[in-house]
């Protein structure tokens, strides 16, 4: 689950990957009296510019593993 870092100083919130990070970020805002909090960030729609990234991610990813595997063979 992500957890996203709410304070007023931040326009956008973060969002990390799990609670721990969050709290780290937190705690070191607080060190210089600023207020932070983590909360569970819930789930977010992917636009479509989002998706097709991913997929282009994705893709380049096997096609990497298509070249090592075919280097591999050689």
């Amino acid at each position: 689950m992500k957890f996203m870092l709410v304070t007023m100083m931040l326009a956008n919130p973060m969002t990390y990957a799990d609670k721990a990070t969050c709290e780290i970020a937190a705690d070191a805002l607080k060190s210089v009296d600023v207020e932070a909090v983590c909360i569970p960030a819930g789930n977010q729609e992917k636009s479509a510019a989002d998706e097709l990234f991913a997929h282009m991610q994705q893709m380049i990813q096997r096609l990497e593993k298509m070249k090592i595997d075919l280097e591999n063979t050689k």
